[in-house]
């Protein structure tokens, strides 16, 4: 997938609030971010309930998504506090079990407020639905022995978009 239909802009996602079948979910380590105001009927999915996740495989994943009420062919709008650092990890997850629809909110919440955005602290909770999950798509994971043979051929770019459009020198090579 593409970049750009990964990041999604804040007017984008302002014009998607509560159109049924888009589903934003906030995604950090500390709930009180999602308390003290979060996107309206945005769902909470705390860091410790997607890390417990690694080793629960595609069934643990599928009973999560189940009771947030998030239903297979939603849109999956994801966002953290600050850098979406959690919420890319919640996307990789995502994509790893098959989610077709599924995208970070540039920025995060922070973006969001500082653009003045309406915001809501009531607590969503959505009726719960049947998730189903694929097979593990390993292909969106890079294991140990990937990196190794990129060594000398590879380069892991971790620019960020604006870097990108520049052509700035990566930050981070492999070899």
């Amino acid at each position: 997938m593409r970049r750009t239909a990964v990041l999604v802009s804040g007017e984008w996602a302002e014009v998607q609030l509560g159109k049924p079948g888009v589903v934003f979910v906030a995604v950090d380590d500390d709930r009180s971010a999602y308390d003290s105001g979060h996107l309206p009927g945005a769902v909470w999915l705390g860091w410790s309930n997607l890390s417990d996740l690694t080793s629960a495989a595609a069934s643990g994943f599928a009973s999560l998504l189940s009771a947030t009420g998030i239903r297979n062919d939603d849109t999956v709008v994801l966002y953290g506090e600050v850098g979406n650092r959690v919420a890319a990890y919640a996307y990789w997850c995502f994509k790893l079990y098959g989610h077709e629809d599924v995208r970070l909110l540039a920025g995060g919440r922070k973006k969001w407020q500082a653009d003045a955005r309406p915001v809501d602290s009531h607590s969503v909770s959505r009726p719960p639905t049947h998730y189903l999950t694929s097979d593990d798509d390993a292909s969106t994971t890079a294991f140990r022995d990937d990196l190794l043979g990129g060594i000398g051929t590879a380069c892991l770019d971790s620019r960020s978009l604006e870097e990108f459009i520049a052509d700035r020198t990566p930050r981070h090579f492999i070899g």
